[in-house]
């Protein structure tokens, strides 16, 4: 199966991207080669997480190395919520900074990290302008919610939001906020994906049930399931095996009943149920 998704501007970006949040350096390399050796090229980071610095070396060195063309690297970056408000919603000298610790020319994606009261407008403004001045690929937001998304649509922007990333897994399904995304052409990323294996997804029958059938793991089952539904989850490890191990998800796909099943073990439960960064979240 093609580990690659191909979006309207004719680009292909990949199914999965690895989180990077909180890894040394020699952790991340670790992941990330782990990763590389398996095909997936896709990374998402947060100036947050610190490890834009880390990131860059890693992908510097694999392209001084002509281990792979930058061009076929895609980073994944965001604007946080703290410095946007700091910055009383510019974000120019914010991107700025993390061109320079990831040592890169552009970003692939870049995303408003959370939908800051009175200022997520006027920064997915200049987003575009940085989209349109090739600084970065694709635009988008993350942790927004449909009144939010709403809200940014009616406000005469320019480029909608290629991806919002949302907590969404088996135990959080968000499937009208899902439906609202396919409306207007936003792809969903998933952030926590796998739930932290909570044991009301594994120890569930559906799930012991397709276990047995594919003769998969359980967070095998669970990011296939996200693929299924066409969204990119976003999952993070510093365990170089188990990159290798969930990502080994190529070879099969749950039936359309198997996928309903899984999605109804919806809770609408959230790791992250409020937020100072978004009150109301």
């Amino acid at each position: 199966m093609e580990q690659e998704y191909t979006i309207i501007c004719g680009e292909k970006i990949p199914k999965i991207l690895i989180g990077t949040n909180h890894m040394t350096l020699d952790q991340l390399k670790e992941v990330c080669n782990a990763a590389l050796e398996i095909g997936i090229k896709g990374f998402d980071t947060s100036p947050n997480y610190r490890t834009e610095a880390s990131l860059g070396k890693i992908i510097n060195g694999w392209v001084l190395e002509r281990r792979v063309s930058r061009e076929d690297i895609f980073v994944q970056d965001k604007i946080d919520n703290e410095p946007l408000v700091r910055a009383h919603g510019n974000i120019q000298d914010l991107v700025q900074q993390s061109l320079e610790k990831l040592d890169l020319e552009y970003i692939d994606s870049l995303l408003l990290h959370w939908p800051t009261p009175d200022l997520y407008i006027k920064a997915y403004k200049q987003l575009e302008v940085l989209l349109e001045k090739g600084y970065v690929r694709h635009i988008g937001v993350s942790n927004f919610r449909v009144r939010h998304l709403v809200k940014l649509l009616d406000a005469e922007i320019s480029h909608s939001p290629e991806f919002n990333q949302i907590e969404l897994h088996p135990l959080r399904t968000v499937n009208g906020q899902r439906r609202f995304h396919d409306k207007h052409n936003i792809i969903t990323q998933a952030y926590a994906p796998l739930c932290r294996m909570k044991s009301e997804i594994i120890d569930s029958d559906i799930m012991k049930a397709v276990v047995n059938k594919y003769q998969k793991t359980p967070a095998q089952i669970i990011l296939r399931w996200h693929l299924d539904l066409g969204i990119i989850p976003v999952f993070k490890t510093d365990k170089p095996y188990r990159v290798q191990e969930n990502c080994n998800v190529f070879d099969f796909s749950l039936t359309d009943e198997e996928v309903e099943k899984i999605t109804k073990l919806d809770q609408d439960y959230k790791f992250h149920i409020e937020s100072v960064c978004c009150p109301g979240f």
